[in-house]
């Protein structure tokens, strides 16, 4: 009997999940889906660099900003929690 430990199982499926996640970016994108795009039909959340409930010294909200990494760790993410293709 093969005794497998459930730790490295989670490496291996994160693993997994982030070859995914770069397959299905760069597919999207060959497609001409942009990075607003993918997000927001994902339903995934940009960086706050400064806080997403705190007010900016200037007095204005602050906006998320996405950067391509930044998009694709949240779609590993999403692939891990079990999400699917969109196309």
């Amino acid at each position: 009997m093969m005794i497998v430990s459930t730790k490295f199982g989670k490496k291996l499926n994160k693993k997994r999940s982030r070859e995914q996640a770069e397959f299905y970016y760069e597919l999207l994108i060959r497609v001409g889906w942009g990075i607003l795009r993918i997000a927001e039909e994902h339903g995934l959340e940009p960086i706050y660099p400064y806080a997403k409930d705190r007010m900016l010294p200037d007095g204005t909200e602050p906006q998320g900003v996405w950067t391509e990494e930044h998009l694709i760790n949240e779609l590993a993410e999403y692939f891990y929690n079990g999400g699917d293709y969109l196309i």
